[in-house]
């Protein structure tokens, strides 16, 4: 955004915004100020004139989003126009993403647990109470509340399942999609179910696997190979459940309710752990330097695809 707009910006009747918390090539996320009811929100700012071609794939995330109440789905507060920007409100993950998090380090299996059990709670909503797939599972993707708090965010290339085009487009990010949905095939929920496997090993080792090489790559190895399975020194029920989400027929995968039967998440810790391990986040963050967002973005990143910094 240009300079002079900036104070423009910052100001509505409802909202103050204060820091850049996430940018894109259309547009930030900022930490603000409900002034009605005195909470913190996140506030994605849209470029409406940078994002023409694109308002169609931002009406349908705000769609998605209205049609979500679930405990663990961010929730979404309204969206306004100010001035040439738009602003969908959400609620504000103090925590920042699991991503941000896997910067200081790997979870152990007890968070695991709860972060894929909370997780799968939301994506059974998704599944069956609204019919939808939302097709960007990752670690940057589920945010986290300062009291451990676990959410799934950004719906915005979420697909209604009756609708065949959408079932069959391809969408996602790379590392995390599965062969199905490279393939061309219709797919289902099950297609996330594939992408929670995916986000545990992420989860275990700090990132997905083959995550060192070109994503076209990538592409073409994830149908073309076996499965990847976590290897290491984890606990079998945590390998299990990573080979059962993992396996490459659709019709074989469990569907989200199916997985969160799993004998790895039928007794998750208390979510405070996860608490901890933030706290732990921040004191690792404070000695190692905090991101920050220039006034003019240029690099090359997708509204739909941001970098979280909550804290």
């Amino acid at each position: 955004m240009a300079a002079e707009d900036s104070s423009q910006l910052l100001k509505s009747d409802r909202f103050d915004l204060s820091e850049c918390i996430g940018r894109g090539a259309f547009g930030r996320v900022y930490k603000g100020t409900d002034k009605q009811t005195k909470k913190d929100v996140a506030v994605k700012t849209i470029n409406l004139e940078k994002a023409d071609e694109d308002f169609e794939d931002i009406q349908l995330e705000i769609n998605v989003l209205s049609k979500c109440q679930h405990p663990c789905i961010t929730l979404y507060m309204g969206s306004w126009v100010i001035v040439d920007q738009l602003w969908i409100v959400m609620e504000f993950m103090g925590g920042g993403s699991c991503a941000d998090i896997l910067k200081s380090g790997p979870f152990n299996e007890g968070e695991i647990a709860v972060i894929l059990s909370e997780t799968l709670k939301a994506l059974q909503y998704v599944h069956e109470v609204n019919e939808m797939v939302h097709r960007d599972i990752k670690a940057a993707n589920i945010l986290l509340g300062v009291d451990g708090d676990v959410k799934l965010a950004d719906f915005g290339v979420a697909a209604t399942m009756s609708k065949k085009a959408n079932k069959n487009a391809f969408v996602g990010t790379p590392f995390w999609i599965s062969p199905e949905v490279i393939k061309g095939q219709g797919y289902d929920g099950r297609a996330d179910v594939w992408s929670i496997g995916i986000t545990a090993i992420e989860l275990a080792t700090t990132e997905p696997p083959y995550a060192n090489l070109d994503p076209m790559k990538v592409l073409y190895l994830i149908p073309k190979n076996q499965p990847p399975a976590l290897e290491g020194n984890y606990p079998k029920a945590l390998k299990e459940f990573v080979a059962a989400c993992l396996i490459k027929d659709p019709f074989k995968r469990p569907t989200s309710k199916a997985a969160l039967k799993h004998k790895f998440l039928k007794k998750p810790k208390n979510k405070s752990i996860l608490a901890a391990k933030i706290q732990m986040y921040f004191e690792w963050k404070k000695s190692n330097g905090k991101k920050s967002y220039p006034e003019e973005p240029d690099a090359p990143l997708g509204f739909l695809d941001m970098e979280w910094d909550f804290s």
